[in-house]
């Protein structure tokens, strides 16, 4: 029979081979622990039982997805095996005025679960209840929102060349200008204002790709205006194919990238979920990003959704233009892939702007021995790779299973 972790740990034999030796450390005759989880997909999918029974059971029988497989790689690792529970709440947690927690925090640290799948990101008030594991992975926040109505932009042929190849462009007709005018044999009766103006506009007309009739040109001058067309030409073919393709394919405006974006649009509300790390970086963070936030939440346009991010009134209200929300990136990549399948269209996308990258983690229960079990290098390298290959199928798996 498998005994309790709290059982087993008070064996002073085992106790001091898990501080001794922790990057080799297994359990001689197994454990057994209780280990809470909330579904968060694509990291934790819950799925009923093959008997329907939804009481404390092996994880494996009842949730998939990264997290899962990763308590599976530990439990082998370090030969224990496992119960899942889930928070009443179905939260991660969050601190109450009395000092206690909810959700998958109060759970850990009131030793209720032995550890939490979470992934969990690391806050200041989270590691005074609960100890972390080494980070798996990292990701990065971004605003989602709606695509707007794909349209032509009447003022694309400015765009096909970069501002410092216009620039240069200018740049190179002033010089060949100049040259010319030193170099020109013209007659003394042109006056110098008539001739360079003259010269100025048959460049142009060069650009332009028009017909010209120039005469007394020497053998320089023709060399310089040569050199000049030949780069012409070339410009001018670049800039016709990329015109045509612009023209060809409408533009969706995609026009808040960033909290300033938002700020400068009236009647734009930023969503977010509560109790997260970015939740109580607004508390005390010191960072831009925050500060905006706090300007958000000032004039009353930071609004918490405590609901589930897949739900449909949500999405709606994310259509309707008026809103964008703040999530993960890897979780807005979910939502759009979602939609698209359920719609056919893509209707959301994600910000090029990334901020407040965040390390995920297990927690334990704080001072717990087993915690230095779970070392660096028991989460190997490759383990971290096979991770993030979970992660990519479980996000597939979700959509699939929702469509």
């Amino acid at each position: 029979m498998v005994h309790p972790l709290w059982e087993v740990l008070k064996d002073p034999r085992v106790l001091r081979d898990m501080v001794q030796n922790p990057e080799t450390f297994r359990f001689p005759n197994g454990a057994s622990l209780v280990v809470a989880a909330a579904a968060w997909p694509p990291h934790v999918l819950f799925e009923p039982p093959p008997d329907g029974k939804a009481e404390r059971r092996s994880c494996t029988s009842v949730i998939k997805g990264p997290m899962a497989n990763m308590i599976n790689i530990l439990a082998e690792t370090l030969n224990f095996t496992y119960m899942l529970v889930q928070p009443l709440d179905k939260a991660w947690g969050s601190r109450l005025p009395n000092g206690s927690w909810t959700g998958m925090v109060g759970m850990v640290s009131r030793q209720e679960a032995d550890l939490a799948l979470g992934p969990f990101g690391q806050t200041e008030s989270r590691t005074q209840a609960v100890d972390f594991t080494p980070s798996f992975f990292f990701d990065h926040r971004c605003l989602m929102g709606s695509k707007s109505v794909p349209e032509i932009d009447a003022w694309s042929f400015l765009y096909v060349l970069a501002p410092t190849l216009w620039a240069g462009l200018v740049g190179a007709c002033l010089v060949v200008w100049t040259a010319t005018m030193l170099l020109s044999l013209a007659p003394q009766r042109d006056s110098h204002r008539w001739r360079s103006g003259q010269t100025l506009f048959r460049l142009v007309q060069i650009i332009m790709n028009q017909d010209i009739a120039w005469e007394s040109l020497g053998w320089h001058e023709r060399g310089v205006l040569g050199g000049w067309v030949v780069v012409v030409a070339v410009i001018g073919w670049a800039y016709g194919s990329h015109l045509t393709s612009l023209l060809a394919v409408q533009h969706t405006p995609t026009p808040i990238q960033s909290f300033q974006d938002a700020l400068h649009q009236p009647g734009l509300n930023v969503i977010m979920r509560p109790d997260t790390i970015l939740a109580e970086a607004i508390i005390g963070g010191t960072s831009k990003e925050v500060q905006d936030l706090r300007l958000l939440q000032a004039v009353g346009r930071l609004r918490q959704w405590g609901g589930s991010l897949f739900d449909e009134d949500l999405h709606d209200q994310l259509k309707e233009g008026n809103s964008v929300l703040v999530t993960t990136s890897l979780f807005a990549d979910e939502l759009i892939a979602l939609d698209f399948k359920s719609t056919g269209i893509c209707n959301f996308y994600k910000s090029n702007w990334f901020f407040i990258a965040s390390s995920h983690c297990m927690i334990g229960q704080k001072g717990s021995t087993l915690m230095s079990a779970i070392t660096p290098s028991s989460i190997s390298v490759t383990l971290l790779y096979v991770l993030r290959c979970y992660m990519v199928q479980g996000i597939l798996h979700h959509v699939n299973s929702l469509g």
